[in-house]
């Protein structure tokens, strides 16, 4: 999953004040110093260990450049120290696990953090202060980040479950299959039977509930199964229960098109005489079933 950046807006260089500014160079040589500042700093990135953290995922190569040429007044032999530095007050948050949700907020304390952390460049701050006091910042943010619910097994696809690792930038779903395992519900003859499309796991408000059977075999392949279109509720029940009903009901769970969870029952219904027609229902309406 690509990583959010950030998108803050360059410092204007005319907007320093004048102590900060660099003496006079020739044209070609300015040139050079971005550049030279720019490959300090990425290889202070390349001898970190293998993992992003929180200031590499949600900030630009650029912010971070431009943050340490303001502090180090585009003095590229400080580059490098000044990355180091920045990289180092960070550190602790390499490892940091967040809400998937809440990416957004985070994106926006490191936007916020950037343009601080320029402020304090042109005040004239030592970022050997700025850089562990704006670390500390984020880390209270984290702290206050709404905690994503704990995966529920066995099965299902957890939206609200899933979560952000700052160690890849990336996004972590439960590690969970969509097919739920199969129940198994024994009613004798002309008793009743009920099923229930509902999960453990937290979901959208709105979903949407595809009835399917396989008769007279207890299976989890989809090539086995009718559709039965007119039960479309969370609660279905069979009344009464002839040995027709015998096999696997399924119910897919969606929520906007997007499947959360596949459910299984297979119904055993011991054969009896005197087959008659007998329905299966929502608990609102009743469908005729053949």
């Amino acid at each position: 999953m690509t990583s959010q950046r950030s998108s803050s807006t360059a410092f204007p260089l005319s907007s320093l004040p004048t102590q900060a500014m660099a003496p006079a160079v020739s044209p070609q040589a300015s040139q050079m110093v971005p550049l030279a500042l720019g490959l300090a700093l990425r290889l202070v990135v390349m001898s970190l260990p293998v993992s992003w953290g929180c200031l590499l995922c949600f900030t630009s190569e650029a912010d971070r450049q431009r943050v340490c040429r303001l502090f180090t007044s585009w003095k590229s032999r400080q580059a490098s120290q000044c990355g180091a530095q920045l990289m180092e007050a960070f550190q602790g948050l390499t490892h940091t696990q967040i809400n998937y949700a809440e990416r957004t907020r985070l994106h926006d304390a490191f936007t916020q953090t950037i343009f601080t952390l320029e402020e304090k460049a042109a005040a004239k701050e030592s970022y050997k202060v700025a850089f562990p006091a704006a670390a500390r910042s984020i880390e209270e943010v984290v702290k206050e980040l709404s905690k994503a619910p704990a995966c529920v097994p066995p099965c299902g696809f957890q939206e609200m479950a899933r979560l952000f690792f700052c160690n890849s930038c990336a996004a972590h779903d439960c590690d969970l299959p969509l097919e739920c395992p199969i129940r198994d519900l024994l009613v004798p003859v002309g008793g009743q039977a009920a099923f229930s499309c509902s999960v453990s796991f937290s979901t959208p408000s709105e979903l949407t509930y595809t009835w399917l059977f396989a008769g007279n075999i207890r299976t989890k392949d989809l090539s086995y199964f009718r559709v039965m279109p007119r039960a479309q509720d969370e609660f279905a029940r069979i009344r009464p229960v002839r040995p027709p009903h015998r096999g696997t009901f399924s119910c897919l769970l969606s929520s906007d098109e997007q499947p959360l969870a596949r459910l299984f029952f297979f119904l055993n219904a011991p054969p009896s005489s005197g087959i008659q027609t007998s329905r299966l229902s929502n608990t609102s309406s009743e469908t005729q079933e053949s």
